[in-house]
């Protein structure tokens, strides 16, 4: 279930979040699991750190309702998704797998890490049509991370047709996406970093931001692309333009806590911005 383009319809819970001088209540379950996932012989071609803590920061400080992860792999984005999910006590996350024994593996994960709530392992692959049946009742989607086949004809599929159930201003994350990850593409076409650049270049609604080595602490790289068309750019252009739109005054007094983004969310409603 996707949340709904109200905002004044959003669960409460969507609206409280986490602050950083609070220590974050994890469950020990889930840390003794990912402890564990860290012994497994397929542990080498899990997601790194830097793209596990990215993934973890944006679902406490967006509160998505439905995530997508493409390729599962044993399940350790997976299962910290899962877990920024239940410390949002919001949302779900699904994650696609086509090989058994991956699939197998990330699913056990998910039960010793008690997140089966949070987390939905499908088989399969990303063009199946059974999949995607399963996915569309889950879209759109906020967040959709990619980091499953890396040859270029690939990503550039999933870009194109994924992009399609990503929600308005939500946000696609890749891994390996540097050139030096170019060599993953088993056809040396160029890989997930041509898919992207070229995917984007056909689409202006989506707007791509990578994260390059030594800034990104992995040569592998990684990057974000933003599904955003701004109808109406002029109301942002000025302060003017914003006072206008959401009216005079200290923009964060007026804007800040709950009642002032729902109130700022309704007027882009109303104004198809």
């Amino acid at each position: 279930m996707a949340l709904p383009k109200d905002p004044t319809l959003y669960p409460p819970s969507r609206w409280a979040l986490h602050s950083v001088y609070q220590p974050l209540p994890f469950s020990p379950a889930y840390l003794e699991t990912l402890q564990a996932m860290q012994n497994d012989p397929h542990a080498p071609g899990h997601s790194d750190a830097g793209i596990r803590n990215l993934l973890f920061s944006l679902t406490l400080s967006f509160k998505p309702d439905s995530i997508l992860e493409l390729g599962t792999h044993i399940g350790s984005a997976a299962i910290v998704l899962g877990e920024a999910l239940r410390l949002n006590d919001f949302g779900k996350v699904y994650t696609v797998e086509p090989t058994n024994e991956c699939h197998a593996k990330a699913s056990g994960y998910v039960k010793r890490a008690g997140l089966e709530k949070q987390v939905t392992c499908i088989k399969g692959f990303s063009y199946e049509e059974s999949v995607r049946k399963q996915l569309a009742q889950a879209a759109p989607f906020e967040i959709i991370y990619v980091d499953a086949c890396h040859d270029f004809d690939a990503v550039f599929a999933e870009i194109q047709y994924f992009s399609t159930i990503l929600r308005d201003d939500g946000l696609m994350i890749f891994h390996d996406t540097s050139l030096h990850a170019q060599s993953y593409d088993t056809k040396n076409q160029g890989g997930v970093r041509r898919a992207i650049v070229e995917a984007c270049g056909r689409a202006p609604e989506l707007v791509p931001i990578f994260f390059e080595w030594p800034y990104w602490l992995n040569n592998c790289g990684a990057a974000m692309v933003c599904k955003q068309s701004i109808v109406n750019r002029e109301a942002f252009a000025s302060r003017q333009g914003l006072e206008n739109f959401v009216g005079p005054g200290p923009q964060h007094t007026r804007m800040a806590g709950p009642a002032g983004l729902r109130r700022v969310a309704r007027r882009l409603l109303r104004r198809g911005v």
